[in-house]
């Protein structure tokens, strides 16, 4: 059975749509980690990001600011457009 994507439901109905094969990225809390990224881009080629920084919806987590920066890093070594929905 696939994880479970536990993000903004309006995306994932856009992602259907459109034919966008979501992939999830987090950790064991839940909240998207720059170890779990890195492993997922060194598996298999991803075009974007979307993350949701400050206070996600729906598990409620926010990003420290050593995490995005970290994010960030992997998102330009492997060239990934970051699609930030933050409040």
């Amino acid at each position: 059975m696939p994880p479970t994507i536990s993000t903004y439901a309006g995306l994932k109905l856009v992602a259907s749509i459109h034919g966008i094969n979501l992939v999830p990225v987090c950790h064991a809390d839940g909240a998207l980690g720059p170890d779990d990224l890195a492993r997922i881009c060194s598996k298999r080629r991803i075009h974007a990001l979307y993350t949701m920084p400050m206070v996600h919806n729906p598990i409620g987590s926010t990003m420290d600011d050593p995490t995005r920066r970290a994010i960030a890093g992997i998102a330009r070594r492997h060239d990934l457009l970051i699609v930030e929905d933050s409040a």
